[in-house]
């Protein structure tokens, strides 16, 4: 997979641009503040239709405008497709070879994955930011993932409203009949998808990890039973609890990703340098996931290479991605823009670039 191309006009602080990329490494130098990261989250953008440091695009938008628009030239399996990506008052525009598209039919013609220190909430966060994690993961090996996915949350949604509904006296229990047999076969299939997902990263955290240190993902699902008809008996088991709460208490929105290193909870018994460690290692398998399944490796967003890694790891990573994949690394300190001595290099100014090889 190849982006060689993009223009970009109007997002955040950057000024309008077109950029030639090298198939290997491409680095963006400059001070915090610049416009390093933005040129790296257009990228994830055009990719992904959504950004990773927002859940709202009108925040990209640069300062006294009301749209942004990113166009790439994308290779992938020898196929070349453009893709163009504009956001206007709410309103997402996509386009594949000036066709617009619907978001499934956009989704997959470029896949990008981020590597960031923003990440480290997959390891010290919320139990949701592991749940993202997996199925970002899972989409990107399959799109028919993003159905069933947006049918649990459509499922869940009904089911919550009716139970407020029940507990305010203005339904009756019996609704909730309809709508088991549909929530756990949705609930269901989504915990399996996750948990064979866990079990796939399990088989390549050893190839790809970023330390000695020995990882190990559990998938733990807040309801233990696999089969539909035991599933319904337990919620009917806990009816009481649901229905005084307002909400489903048992399901893959509550269920988590245990972390082991060296069999202990990485959250508690981690150091700091063993948790970034483990970010990388996570986000490099699922790469190695995507590579076994598509043959080819998705482009690499590495945000602040340099940030909180001392230069022997830092070379360890570029050596593994080295001749591999296409990157995208950006970096405050010129001892490292002087390490890496192929690919392209620009110096990120005020939201402005300069090509500097």
């Amino acid at each position: 997979m190849f982006l060689g191309s993009m223009k970009v006009d109007s997002f955040r602080n950057l000024n309008t641009a077109e950029l030639q990329f090298d198939s290997g490494f491409n680095i963006f130098f400059g001070n915090n503040g610049q416009g390093k990261t933005n040129l790296l989250e257009a990228i994830y953008v055009l990719a992904n239709t959504k950004s990773f440091r927002t859940h709202h695009l009108r925040e990209c938008v640069r300062y006294q405008k009301d749209r942004f628009w990113i166009h790439g030239n994308v290779e992938k399996k020898s196929l070349r497709r453009s893709l163009l990506l504009s956001w206007q008052a709410g309103d997402r525009e996509l386009r594949v070879n000036e066709k617009t598209e619907s978001i499934l039919g956009y989704l997959g013609n470029l896949d990008a994955l981020v590597i960031s220190f923003d990440q480290l909430p997959i390891v010290r966060g919320a139990p949701e930011q592991r749940r993202r994690f997996l199925d970002r993961g899972i989409a990107q090996l399959k799109k028919t993932y993003l159905y069933s996915l947006a049918e649990f949350h459509h499922v869940l949604q009904q089911r919550n409203h009716l139970l407020v509904h029940i507990r305010d006296g203005s339904a009756p229990v019996s609704d909730l009949e309809v709508w088991e047999p549909i929530y756990a076969d949705r609930a269901l299939f989504v915990s399996a998808e996750r948990e064979r997902y866990v079990e796939e990263l399990n088989r390549t955290l050893h190839q790809v990890r970023f330390s000695s240190d020995a990882l190990l993902l559990r998938y733990v699902r807040s309801a233990k039973e696999l089969e539909p008809s035991a599933f319904r008996e337990a919620l009917a088991s806990i009816r009481g609890k649901e229905i005084h709460r307002g909400r489903s208490l048992k399901g893959p929105h509550r269920d988590d990703v245990e972390i082991l290193i060296d069999e202990r909870p990485i959250q508690s018994f981690g150091s700091g340098g063993q948790q970034r460690s483990a970010v990388f290692s996570l986000l490099l398998s699922a790469t190695h996931l995507y590579f076994v399944e598509n043959k080819e490796y998705p482009i690499l967003l590495i945000d602040d290479v340099d940030a909180e890694l001392d230069i022997e790891r830092l070379q360890g990573l570029l050596d593994r991605l080295g001749g591999q994949r296409q990157a995208f690394l950006s970096t405050a300190k010129e001892n490292v823009l002087g390490s890496i001595d192929y690919g392209k290099k620009w110096e990120v100014r005020a939201g402005s670039l300069v090509q500097l090889s």
